[in-house]
């Protein structure tokens, strides 16, 4: 008992004392560490589909691979994985089986630390942490996927899902942004023009009658998963609550956590303090160079203030960071620092879209702030996830003394009365 009571007492934080209590009893054999990446489902778990719906629980996988870097966690209201990083406490509360996974280790909760493809990162599916499942399934055909995921943040709310060991485009890049900090449905793909995602556009095509297995695989890690369902109905409305009834074809389901409740919030919460930010302005934001990630970029940082390059050592250097902001159409304002070695050049991308060069005049000193050495491109679309990327290039005016390529601050004014509101 004594035991338990240490393995629990992170869940003691979120859950009342009486069923704290209760679960100590309940649960004395969780496993720890290591098995919580372990199937507990047995390998002849089929689940059904019927009347072209099947639903299934995240944490009944049959099978998890590729989990050497990250991996998914099960997470149950007897006990919470204990892998760091991991930046936020557990969200048992409302998970249907009083379970959910979740791809650990979390290194990468926000769009200011550093992105690692292959690490923390996969565009690309079936490379990182794959779990996978067994559906029989009678009505071949088309089936629209939704899952129920917990997201924190902007780098938390990404998956991918296939189908007998292959990765359609049509399941990449499941997105969520609405409905933070709870439970929520969604069926939406990241998209260019829709970075938080586009409805109908996540499914999977079932060949033919019988037993397919179905993956998900990580996006990014973080990612919390409840449920998933396939449905063959195009417009299924978003479910309420934990969705519709698992239905088994073969095998046995594990048997359930106990549920925790989720705690209702007030109709009229208080209203959150004032954000204090430097960075966030009443008619702009703002990502300062100090908010991106210099290091193994080229670019240093300069004053303790502005990114720059070392002319030394490379001629140019690129930065990227996620748009946190709502997505809308702004007016962006580059502010580099004009240098008197010459005139340095700076391309700023939209993911895949570049804006015209900008190519700063020359100062009559070594450095000089000022709105003469600003550019702004006006009327560009930005969405929430959208990737900032800032070349810069540095330049000289007598081929020996060279330009360090400084700049201070990428700004984001709302250009139309749509995004102004959403800003506000």
């Amino acid at each position: 008992m004594i035991m338990n009571l240490i393995c629990m007492r992170r869940v003691l934080r979120w859950v009342p004392l009486a069923l704290s209590t209760a679960l100590l009893i309940l649960n004395s054999t969780i496993t720890r560490g290591d098995e919580a990446t372990k199937p507990i489902a047995s390998p002849d778990l089929v689940f059904a589909e019927k009347d072209g719906l099947v639903a299934v629980e995240a944490e009944h996988f049959i099978r998890q691979e590729m989990n050497d870097v990250r991996a998914f966690h099960i997470t149950s209201s007897g006990h919470s994985p204990s892998i760091e990083p991991d930046g936020d406490e557990p969200h048992v509360a409302g998970a249907a089986g009083g379970a959910y996974v979740e791809i650990l280790p979390d290194s990468r909760r926000n769009h200011g630390e550093k992105l690692i493809k292959g690490e923390n990162f996969s565009d690309e599916p079936g490379k990182l942490a794959v779990l996978t499942y067994r559906v029989h399934f009678t009505d071949p055909g088309r089936y629209y996927v939704w899952a129920r995921a917990f997201s924190t943040g902007s780098e938390d709310n990404g998956l991918h899902v296939g189908i007998n060991g292959t990765w359609p485009d049509s399941g990449r890049r499941m997105q969520w942004c609405e409905g933070k900090n709870q439970w929520r449905w969604e069926s939406k793909q990241r998209t260019a023009d829709a970075h938080c995602g586009e409805p109908y556009k996540i499914y999977l095509d079932v060949p033919t009658a019988g037993i397919h297995e179905i993956h998900f695989s990580m996006r990014e890690d973080g990612f919390e998963l409840d449920r998933w369902l396939m449905t063959k109905d195009r417009e299924f409305a978003r479910p309420d609550g934990i969705g519709p009834e698992v239905l088994v074809h073969a095998g046995a389901l594990p048997a359930s956590f106990p549920y925790v409740e989720a705690v209702v919030m007030p109709a009229n919460p208080p209203s959150p303090e004032p954000d204090a930010s430097p960075n966030v302005r009443s008619d702009r934001f703002e990502l300062p160079a100090t908010r991106f990630q210099l290091q193994d970029t080229g670019f240093y940082l300069d004053k303790g203030k502005w990114a720059a390059i070392n002319p030394s050592q490379r001629k140019t250097a690129t930065s990227e960071i996620t748009f946190p902001f709502p997505t809308g159409v702004y007016d962006i304002t580059l502010e580099a620092i004009g240098e008197n070695d010459g005139q340095s050049s700076y391309l700023l991308s939209l993911d895949d879209e570049s804006l015209t060069k900008f190519v700063c005049p020359l100062s009559t000193q070594t450095y000089e702030e000022g709105e003469k050495y600003h550019h702004t491109w006006n009327g560009a679309r930005v969405t929430e996830g959208t990737q900032v990327k800032i070349t810069a290039e540095i330049g000289s005016e007598d081929g020996k003394e060279f330009s360090r390529a400084r700049w201070a601050t990428i700004a984001f004014t709302p250009a139309d009365n749509a995004t102004r509101n959403a800003a506000a």
